[in-house]
């Protein structure tokens, strides 16, 4: 089965970003360490919302104003992108349950996988 890959994808956050950095990003997530991008610009704008209202409420020292949203639009290589191994789950089944309590339970990237996502879900799609 061929896979047909977005050419841009959206990153929300609360942090300024030059350059993407995979080692930057939380070791226990979902699909392992790396730098997740949303297909959806509105999921985008959805996590870039919550991380700001997450850093609001830790800070007790700090006013709302020293926290910016940025929504980053990414161009894909997709070229590139095919040539990459590529882990694909087209349900939440017991394999991809099982893919993600492993990366939850060990951290970091316990795989090779370069490029993982999920089916019919695509704001889980992640490039590390």
């Amino acid at each position: 089965m061929s896979l047909q890959y977005k050419s841009v994808l959206f990153h929300g956050t609360i942090s300024k970003i030059d350059m993407i950095d995979v080692s930057k990003g939380q070791s226990h997530k979902d699909f392992g360490q790396g730098f997740y991008m949303a297909v959806d610009k509105s999921q985008a704008i959805g996590m870039m919302h919550k991380k700001y209202r997450e850093a609001v409420r830790r800070s007790r020292n700090k006013e709302e104003a020293q926290f910016e949203e940025h929504l980053y639009e990414i161009k894909i290589n997709t070229d590139l992108l095919k040539k990459l191994k590529v882990k694909v789950f087209y349900t939440a089944d017991i394999e991809w349950l099982e893919f993600i309590l492993d990366c939850r339970e060990k951290g970091g990237k316990p795989h090779d996988y370069k490029y993982r996502a999920r089916k019919p879900l695509p704001m889980k799609s992640v490039v590390g």
